[in-house]
């Protein structure tokens, strides 16, 4: 498998940022009571005509491939939860692209105040492409490394959350959240949000794994290459 190379991290990056749009045109009709179906189908289709227009089909992962297909509103929520985090996908490649100097901390969700200015609002790529100086192969491997780190705490911690999160199966209670225990098991405490992350709460922990998750898969595919989502 090859890396991606500029161009491929930018149509990844505009297919992302098209993502973001649908969901909002979704999240719209489910919770707005003045939107009509006729305005909401017509942004649908300009978004669509601009993913064509600017050539991102081929960089559409199959779950967004599957959304752009559906009725908007079609999906329920709990469908789109997931896709919502792939906002931290793309502020990795946008850092990568060069277009910011850091990648925000792991207790910092990812915002589109930082993406906006330089995405616009379906905005032609070309300029982009111009500007975009993909980091070096060092850069991108630290930042993977770290990403790797925080994946691999929240993969150890996750059972002392797991009732709290809605994930534990039945049997055993499993083991209370002590901060004892938590530092044992990630290795040695970190800071995150103030604090240790031994003491972090259920919600906190909730945004650094999913945070985690999603910059971990980034950084993968930008140094390993291979498919944007498990098939």
């Amino acid at each position: 498998m090859s890396k991606p190379n500029t161009d491929q991290v930018i149509a990844r990056a505009g297919a992302l940022w098209a993502l973001h749009w649908r969901l909002l045109f979704d999240h719209g009709w489910r919770t707005s009571p003045h939107v009509e179906r006729d305005e909401i189908e017509q942004q649908a289709a300009a978004l669509d005509g601009w993913i064509q227009e600017q050539q991102l089909s081929p960089s559409l992962a199959p779950s967004e491939r599957e959304l752009f297909r559906s009725l908007v509103g079609a999906w329920p929520e709990e469908r789109t939860r997931d896709l919502w985090w792939r906002i931290e996908r793309l502020t990795v490649l946008t850092w990568a692209l060069g277009f910011f100097e850091l990648l925000p901390a792991y207790d910092v969700q990812a915002s589109t105040d930082l993406l906006e200015p330089i995405y616009g609002v379906l905005e032609p790529l070309a300029p982009l492409r111009e500007r975009a100086r993909l980091r070096s192969s060092t850069e991108l491997r630290s930042a993977f490394d770290d990403a790797v780190r925080w994946r691999r705490r929240a993969a150890k911690a996750k059972r002392f959350f797991a009732h709290a999160l809605g994930t534990a199966k039945l049997g055993p209670q499993p083991p209370k959240s002590n901060p004892d225990r938590i530092r044992k098991a990630i290795g040695g405490d970190v800071p995150i949000f103030g604090k240790l992350y031994s003491t972090i709460n259920a919600d906190e922990f909730s945004i650094v794994r999913s945070v985690s998750i999603e910059r971990n898969s980034a950084l993968r595919w930008l140094c390993e290459g291979g498919p944007w989502e498990p098939s």
